[in-house]
């Protein structure tokens, strides 16, 4: 066999990929052949390099480091002309889009089989938990968005998405069969100024972690004011309701034995997180400091 011919059939060869005849005569020239013996050598070095790489696993940051962060963010001074903050702007935006694309990718459980969803329904009369399937995410983008132009108007759109009814926080306790958080600790100042139900579509809990009603999944907002008139809002739900920032950048950051998801907007943050009785959601916190009450409390 002549060295080009050869040469054409080594890669096929290295992978025992060739009919036995052909892979005999190939064998056969590359005893006597150097160039083709440097070939498959470099053939085995490029799969050790393979098998030995192995990509490190990305670590969601410290909720310390994450603190300090933020709050160089919000002290820093921005000395940089119009042009070039908007172009800085720009990439820190889409530099946010394609990791907090990776860190979904990375984070992403297979979902449970639909014998396996059917086995841990339980007996509410739900869409999503009787058919064995997913719970919807329930998506904050507007409401987060919203809370830049008007907090008032976003909660109140948010309220009516969902068929929001104004409460006392003692009957929003009845009802969830728990102490709602704003009932139990906010920051100093901050005082409850509106307590509302709302009904999400559906949620797949599993047995006993449950806080829905016959007609849908339970779920509190309370409103918080501020001294200075300003206001955020903390919702509860059911554990297993899935919660989105839309298109919004999302950072997975930790603190303690809890994984937060924090989305930054203009003038605040949105925080998302498990709690000891339900899934915390806050929208429109000022800074760190207000989260790491409602965390410490949580």
């Amino acid at each position: 066999m002549e060295c080009q011919d050869a040469a054409a059939q080594l890669s096929a060869y290295f992978d025992d990929d060739l009919a036995s005849e052909i892979a005999d005569r190939v064998s056969q020239h590359v005893e006597s052949c150097q160039t083709c013996q440097a070939k498959l050598q470099s053939f085995a070095g490029i799969r050790k390099l393979a098998t030995q790489y192995r990509e490190p696993a990305a670590e969601a940051p410290s909720w310390e480091t994450f603190a300090a962060r933020m709050n160089t963010v919000q002290l820093a001074p921005d000395h940089t002309p119009n042009g070039r903050r908007r172009l800085k702007e720009v990439a820190i935006i889409i530099a946010a889009l394609a990791a907090s694309v990776v860190i979904l990718l990375s984070v992403r459980q297979p979902e449970r089989s639909d014998e396996h969803a059917v086995a841990q329904q339980h007996s509410h009369s739900h869409a999503g938990a009787m058919a064995g399937m997913p719970s919807t995410p329930i998506d904050f983008q507007d409401v987060v968005l919203g809370f830049n132009q008007d907090s008032n108007m976003a909660i109140n759109s948010f309220a009516s998405k969902y068929d929001g009814t104004e409460v006392s926080i003692d009957d929003a306790e009845k009802d969830l069969g728990y102490q709602p958080h704003a009932k139990k600790s906010l920051p100093t100042g901050v005082q409850l100024v509106s307590t509302r139900l709302l009904t999400l579509p559906e949620c797949n809990c599993a047995e006993g972690e449950c806080l829905c009603g016959p007609d849908g999944c339970n779920c509190v907002a309370c409103v918080c004011e501020r001294p200075d008139g300003s206001t955020y809002m903390l919702v509860e739900k059911c554990k297993s309701q899935k919660v989105s920032f839309g298109d919004l950048p999302v950072q997975l950051v930790r603190r303690g034995d809890k994984t937060l998801q924090v989305a930054k907007s203009k003038d605040g943050i949105a925080v998302s997180w498990e709690g000891s009785h339900a899934r915390m959601t806050a929208i429109g916190l000022r800074d760190a400091s207000e989260l790491d009450v409602l965390l410490a409390a949580n």
